[in-house]
This record gives C-alpha cells, sequence and structure tokens, in this order.
C-alpha cells in the first residue's frame, strides 16, 4: 500500500541530504496489493517501487529480458520524478503500458531502455 511504501521510504532513509544532493530511493517489493499486473510506481518526489512479481510475471524466466525489463521499468518511474506525463506514443517509454499488446519481447535488445524523443525534448524545457 502506499502507506506501506511510505514507511519503508521514512524507515531505510540513511543517506544525509545536502543542497548539492540529489536522493531517490528505489525499493523492490513483492507485489502491488492494489493492482498485481503493476511492474512499478513512483513514490512522492523521491522514490521509486519495482514490484517483482508481477515484472517476473510479465517478463518470465530469460535474465537478459527480466534486467531489460527491470531498466525500462527504473526509467520509465525516474520519467516520472523528472515530472513526465504518460504518453500513448507508440516507440516512447512513458507509455502507461509496458508493452502496448501486453505481450513480453522475446528478444532483451527489442525492450525500450532510452526516452523516445518528444520525451527528450519535454525534458529540455522543464
Amino acid at each position: 500500500t502506499e502507506d506501506g511504501v511510505a514507511a519503508l521510504v521514512t524507515k531505510y532513509r540513511a543517506i544525509r541530504e545536502t543542497k548539492t544532493t540529489a536522493v531517490i530511493y528505489i525499493l523492490y517489493l513483492h507485489q502491488a496489493t492494489e493492482n498485481t499486473t503493476e511492474v512499478g510506481s513512483t513514490h512522492k518526489e523521491d522514490g521509486i517501487v519495482i514490484f517483482n512479481d508481477a515484472l517476473d510475471m510479465f517478463a518470465g524466466n530469460g535474465e537478459k529480458i527480466r534486467q531489460a525489463y527491470e531498466f525500462s521499468t527504473l526509467l520509465h518511474e525516474f520519467g516520472h520524478q523528472l515530472k513526465l506525463p504518460h504518453n500513448d506514443l507508440e516507440g516512447c517509454l512513458m507509455n502507461e503500458q509496458v508493452e502496448p499488446d501486453h505481450i513480453a519481447k522475446i528478444q532483451a535488445r527489442d525492450i525500450l531502455v532510452d526516452f523516445c524523443d518528444a520525451e527528450k525534448a519535454l525534458m529540455k524545457i522543464q
């Protein structure tokens, strides 16, 4: 739950923030209780949550594919930290669905692991 994530962030907040240091927390949890297919989410302005069970179910047993989806999910959630919204643009990392057709890719090289040009342009103007 959101309250459970907040409690974990508070419990493990060990790094001292300074004026020149940005801190982001990445939590690996089993599964979202509200949405069992959600692979990641953001928590306020300084947290990213990766749901291992949902990511494993989606990506399957291939370690390289799982790692690529994990990296893609981290970047997607980090995009939210940068205030990027979801979009419905094909080939863009901020698309709300992990894959528009809900089917995992077979090759790790086919998984999006970079922001598209439209998203990069939004980052430059913010």
